[in-house]
């Protein structure tokens, strides 16, 4: 099997566990972190114009907007000197609505993006491992 890319299908699934201490986070669970996207939001749509370009867009699994807020929020705490985030931690609704007008979902995850990955403290595999990972040859 090649190289698997995440805008395919995933031919061979595989799950490790890791331990991440999550260190100065960019918790979007809190409203203190939600302010901080939003205000990077502001800033990246106002550098955009000025440059006379348009602003990127989130697209399926394609999240270039995202993705722009994000490092918006990286480039503004270097340019004054905000000690830069370890760690992006958010929330993630997929599926549809499990009963009409619910905002519960099929699926929900957390997701953690490890900026400095001097947290990663270690990693696993799994136990069953033949549950999560039955790929492995024993």
């Amino acid at each position: 099997m090649g190289k698997q890319k995440n805008n395919g299908r995933i031919e061979t699934p595989f799950v490790i566990g890791a331990i991440v201490e999550l260190g100065n986070c960019l918790n979007l669970l809190e409203p203190g972190s939600i302010g901080i996207v939003k205000r990077a939001h502001g800033e990246l749509k106002r550098i955009m114009e000025e440059g006379g370009m348009g602003m990127p867009n989130n697209n399926g699994a394609n999240r270039m907007l995202d993705c722009a807020v994000i490092q918006c929020v990286h480039e503004t705490n270097k340019r004054v000197s905000i000690r830069p985030f370890d760690t992006i931690r958010s929330a993630f609704q997929e599926g549809g609505p499990i009963y009409p007008g619910s905002n519960f979902t099929e699926r929900l995850h957390i997701q953690i993006c490890v900026i400095n990955t001097d947290l990663i403290k270690g990693y696993f595999l799994p136990r069953p491992t033949a549950e999560f990972n039955p790929y492995l040859k024993k």
